[in-house]
């Protein structure tokens, strides 16, 4: 899928990793080359504000394109790896509110390092729904948020607890919209055919199986 960066001295939008312009790549292996590319950039550096609203909008467009252009089916889920607290609050939380309510989508954000998280708990709304500074309240939690430095050493855990509030928001958010579950697909049948067999030790000792 397309994997992207922000927060750098190239650009503070959202842009696409690695050589190829429009982000894509296939497994690990290709998300950590588009990693190495992406660093590799001649005057790339790390660098702030750390703004989520520019990666969460067009995730929220694509995720609502990929549905009507193709399966009901199609739900998307996207994760944001971030080392640093988020400087867009507001702007965030109008953008994860508006998703809410119109997209097939899930937020996975994992923050890595020490930096103060506080905001990041906010945006996953498990104690109250999330609400804009309009008033406009959230329809679903989309949010989920994972201190790397609570799990690190046991990646058991943490895909566990990466993941473990998807499935929910998948059913409600289909649930919502009408959407049934699909068909399950036929098993293949075989038919079923006895076999006899007759086994009889030679003088030599062989084994000699016949029909």
């Amino acid at each position: 899928g397309p994997v992207g960066a922000y927060g750098g001295k190239i650009s503070h939008e959202f842009f696409p990793m690695g050589s190829n312009s429009n982000g894509v790549v296939v497994g690990v292996d290709g998300l950590l080359h588009a990693y190495e590319e992406t660093f590799q950039r001649p005057g790339f550096d790390l660098y702030g504000p750390t703004n989520f609203a520019p990666v969460i909008s067009p995730a929220t467009k694509e995720s609502i394109s990929q549905q009507r252009g193709g399966s009901r089916q199609s739900y998307s889920i996207l994760c944001i790896l971030t080392d640093g607290a988020i400087t867009d609050l507001q702007q965030t939380i109008q953008c994860i509110v508006g998703a809410s309510h119109s997209a097939p989508l899930s937020i996975i954000i994992i923050g890595v390092g020490q930096a103060n998280f506080d905001s990041m708990e906010a945006l996953d709304a498990d104690v109250e729904p999330l609400r804009d500074a309009r008033g406009r309240v959230a329809a679903r939690d989309i949010v989920q948020f994972v201190p790397f430095r609570q799990f690190r050493g046991d990646a058991a855990q943490l895909a566990s607890e990466t993941l473990k509030e998807v499935p929910e928001q998948l059913v409600q958010y289909f649930y919502s919209r009408g959407i049934q579950p699909m068909k399950p697909i036929a098993q293949p049948q075989f038919e079923e055919e006895e076999i006899f067999l007759n086994m009889d030790i030679e003088d030599e000792g062989e084994i000699d199986l016949s029909s």
